[in-house]
């Protein structure tokens, strides 16, 4: 099993009108499932009444009924007279079966080319057949919408996400004009013009695949795949379904239609300037929470991009003067990447005492965490590790405290910022198993400068025995 399950792609606020349309779906889905079972019911029972008819008047016309090609053709279009035995009976059952296909949820809110209307265009974008059909349409939906609502704004992301699932029906319309009665329903003509989106605007995104086989043991695991790759991959898959006349009953060419569509408007925006000159600006001012000048967010995108370099100049330029606060994990990691330690941990502690100083506590924790997940924590300086432990700690999170001060005492050892911290530990009984074993080394080093502090540090300790 491969599953995608997100993206290295960033937005800069809540995707509204993405969350809307899932639970708008979600919702539909669910307080129509009573009807589709009701209506499911009646065409399978008028579907049986007419096939037992047919197969019947099969074997009366002396033809084989267990012959499934000429059974098929029997059922669409009988061979039957008027005045032969089963006639009434089996136009009867032909029209109920009929009338219950035309009076499913599914026909009445489908798109098809018998049924084209203004509000079969927007209803069939709600309507969903089973469980399956709505998660993997939603799911793509989550993956991807964010990100190009991001783009484009939320009200303009709207108009484009109901453009794409019009324009895919009337594709499918075109392309199944020979079976007028085949509904189309589902997000996922509007969904593909949201993929062709992100292709076009986010090729250089990756995204993120959870795999999990089970050969002989499970065997899981992530990895990640360009956009620029992945979905080019799923579009030609699409081209090749439809072409094999898969009989699977999804509407492919609805999918080709809609990623053609999105991908084509994104460049027609991006190459007439329109995007550039009216749409981002917009948009930028109205999702600039994070308080992001121009050089910040071109910054926080190189970040991104892993070009630290780019990155690590762009963000510097005003960060002693401004300190964005939204800026500053991209900016420390810009400088560890580029191997400016010294830089990195100058920017990093001179940030935390201004933390430290308005008692944002909230934002030191989010600091921790994001340094973390970068995997560049022990490049942070002593000083401000031990700003993270005493947070650590006063939040409740006592091991981890522990964990970072007895790394920060032997990152320390025999300096005086050791000795402090390892009479800190005593005083503020943040005890850590093997100190009393370090604390007798540090005793025991011979330097006559630290006399005084070494006698602090023998008291501190007999009064924890």
């Amino acid at each position: 099993m491969i599953l995608p399950i997100g993206n290295t792609g960033a937005i800069r606020r809540l995707p509204y009108i993405s969350l809307m349309l899932i639970i708008i779906n979600t919702v539909i889905f669910f307080a129509m499932q009573p009807m589709i079972m009701r209506d499911n019911d009646i065409v399978y029972q008028n579907y049986s009444e007419y096939l037992n008819l047919v197969a019947l008047n099969m074997e009366i016309k002396g033809m084989d009924s267990f012959d499934s090609e000429t059974l098929l053709k029997e059922f669409e279009n009988p061979t039957i007279i008027e005045g032969d035995s089963l006639y009434d009976e089996l136009k009867f059952a032909k029209e109920k079966f009929d009338e219950s296909n035309r009076n499913h949820a599914f026909s009445k809110f489908g798109v098809s080319k018998s049924n084209l209307s203004i509000q079969t265009l927007f209803t069939s974008m709600f309507i969903h057949s089973d469980i399956f059909h709505l998660i993997s349409n939603l799911w793509f939906l989550f993956l991807l919408g964010f990100n190009v609502e991001d783009i484009y704004g939320r009200i303009n992301y709207l108009i484009f996400y109901i453009l794409s699932g019009i324009i895919s029906s009337f594709i499918f319309v075109a392309s199944t004009s020979q079976y007028p009665q085949i509904s189309l329903i589902g997000a996922s003509g509007a969904i593909s013009g949201v993929m062709g989106a992100f292709f076009v605007k986010l090729y250089k995104t990756k995204i993120k695949f959870f795999y999990f086989l089970f050969p002989i043991r499970p065997f899981f695991g992530t990895f990640f795949i360009y956009a620029g790759f992945f979905l080019p991959m799923w579009f030609f898959q699409q081209i090749y379904e439809s072409a094999s006349n898969s009989s699977s009953g999804i509407a492919f060419i609805a999918h080709i239609g809609g990623f053609l569509f999105g991908a084509i408007i994104s460049v027609i925006l991006s190459a007439t300037k329109i995007e550039e000159k009216f749409i981002s600006p917009r948009v930028n001012e109205s999702s600039n929470l994070l308080r992001m000048n121009q050089e910040e967010e071109d910054g926080v995108e190189a970040y991104l991009d892993e070009n630290f370099e780019k990155a690590k100049n762009l963000l510097m330029l005003h960060f002693e003067k401004r300190k964005t606060f939204s800026v500053f994990v991209p900016l420390f990691v810009s400088f560890v990447k580029t191997n400016e330690i010294k830089k990195a941990q100058r920017v990093m502690d001179m940030h935390l005492i201004e933390l430290v100083k308005k008692d944002e506590n909230a934002k030191i924790n989010e600091i921790l965490e994001d340094i973390i997940k970068a995997g560049v924590f022990e490049k942070v300086s002593s000083s401000s590790k031990m700003v993270f432990a005493k947070r650590l700690r006063d939040s409740g999170d006592i091991d981890k405290a522990r964990e970072i001060i007895k790394n920060v005492i032997e990152d320390e050892k025999f300096t005086i910022m050791g000795y402090k911290i390892l009479i800190m530990a005593y005083e503020e009984n943040v005890l850590f198993q093997g100190i009393g074993e370090i604390a007798d080394e540090f005793l025991k080093f011979s330097n006559d400068d630290f006399n005084e502090i070494k006698q602090k540090l023998i008291r501190r300790k007999n009064e924890k025995r």
